[in-house]
C-alpha cells in the first residue's frame, strides 16, 4: 500500500477503458464546482472518481446516467477500498453532509456493491436495468413469439433502417418528445444539450432511425458509454405506427449494429422509476430477451 497515492486533480483525468459520464469531454459539458481525485501508483492513474459540490453533497454522476469510480483492469478490491476510504476522508474536509454515488448497472461487472456497503454507504435508490447480452445468434432466435411475429410484419410492410447524422437530430428529438408526453414522462435533457453532446462528443452520440417510405417511425438516441456498452438513452415510435411495433425491428438492427461492432451489452436502460417497476416496459424489455440487473444509488452520510 506504501506506493499507492490518492489525489486531488485539477481537471478530470483521464484513463484507459474509463466509461464516458467520467470523461474529460463529458465532464467539460458540466458546470459547477467539481472535485476529482485519482489513484495512482508510480505515476499511473490506476482509478478515478469525480463529483460536483451541490448543496451540502458531493454526488458522482450528477447530470449523468451514472458516475461512479473507473478503475484499470485488474485492480484490487483492496486498492478500491483504500481509494474510496481517502477519498471519503479527503470529502469530510469540505463542510460537506453527505457523498451519493450514482452506480452504473450491476451488470457491467465488478463487485462493487460489497464495497460501497462495507465502507458505511447505504442503497438510497434501487433501479430495474435491462439489457441485452450480444452474441452470435441472431435478433430473432431471442426473442418471444409475439415479437417474432411483429418483428417479421415490420419487415413485411417494408421498414426502412438507417443511421442518422446530427442534421437529423431534430426530428428524432421531436419524436421523442411525443412520446414521452404520451406516455406521461418529461424529457430529461433539452435540445441544445444534446445537440451540444453530439458535437462535442461525436464518436460516442449516435442515431438510428426507422422509416416507413420517407415519415420517421421509430428513433434511438444511443450512446457508446465504452467499448463493451451502447446505452439506448431514448427511442421513441411514432403513435400511428404502434400497432406495427417498429421499435422490435429499430431493435433488431440495433442489435446487430453491436454484433458488426464488437459491443457486448446493449443496455435499454431503467424500468422503474423510484424503485416502482413499469410492469409493461418491463415486459417488453424482457420478451426481447433481456436480462435485469440493479442500477443503485448510494449515499454516506458525513
Amino acid at each position: 500500500m506504501q506506493e499507492l497515492v490518492v489525489s486531488v486533480a485539477g481537471e478530470c483525468p483521464a484513463i484507459a477503458g474509463g466509461y464516458l459520464f467520467n470523461s474529460p469531454g463529458f465532464q467539460a459539458l458540466k458546470g459547477g464546482r467539481a472535485r476529482y481525485f485519482t489513484l495512482q501508483n508510480g505515476g499511473q492513474i490506476l482509478a478515478r472518481l469525480g463529483f460536483r459540490l451541490v448543496e451540502g453533497a458531493a454526488i458522482s454522476g450528477y447530470e449523468a446516467t451514472f458516475g461512479s469510480v473507473d478503475c484499470l483492469p485488474g485492480t484490487t478490491e483492496e486498492q478500491k477500498l483504500f481509494f474510496l476510504g481517502r477519498v471519503i476522508q479527503k470529502l469530510g474536509h469540505e463542510n460537506l453532509q453527505e457523498v451519493i454515488v450514482r452506480h452504473r448497472p450491476q451488470a457491467y461487472g465488478g463487485n462493487w456493491h460489497k464495497i460501497f456497503t462495507g465502507l458505511g454507504f447505504a442503497v438510497v435508490q434501487q433501479e430495474v436495468n435491462q439489457h441485452l447480452l450480444i452474441n452470435q445468434e441472431a435478433f430473432r432466435q431471442q426473442i418471444k413469439y409475439n415479437e417474432q411475429k411483429k418483428l417479421k410484419q415490420a419487415i413485411k410492410a417494408g421498414y426502412v433502417f438507417r443511421q442518422l447524422t446530427l442534421k437529423e437530430l431534430a426530428g428524432v428529438y421531436a419524436l421523442v418528445a411525443d412520446t414521452r408526453n404520451r406516455k406521461g414522462y418529461p424529457v430529461s435533457m433539452q435540445l441544445p444539450d444534446l445537440e451540444e453532446a453530439f458535437v462535442a462528443l461525436p464518436n460516442n452520440y449516435h442515431l438510428f432511425g426507422l422509416y416507413a417510405d420517407n415519415e420517421l417511425i421509430a428513433a434511438s438516441v444511443s450512446i457508446r458509454v465504452s467499448s463493451r456498452v451502447l446505452y439506448n438513452f431514448y427511442h421513441a415510435d411514432a403513435a400511428a405506427y404502434r400497432s406495427t411495433s417498429p421499435l422490435v425491428m429499430l431493435l433488431a438492427k440495433i442489435y446487430r449494429y453491436c454484433q458488426q461492432h464488437h459491443i457486448e451489452i446493449l443496455d435499454l436502460g431503467i424500468s422503474s422509476e423510484n424503485g416502482l417497476v413499469n410492469k409493461g416496459l418491463f415486459t417488453f424489455k424482457k420478451n426481447l430477451g433481456c436480462q435485469q440487473s440493479d442500477k443503485n444509488t448510494y449515499r454516506l452520510k458525513l
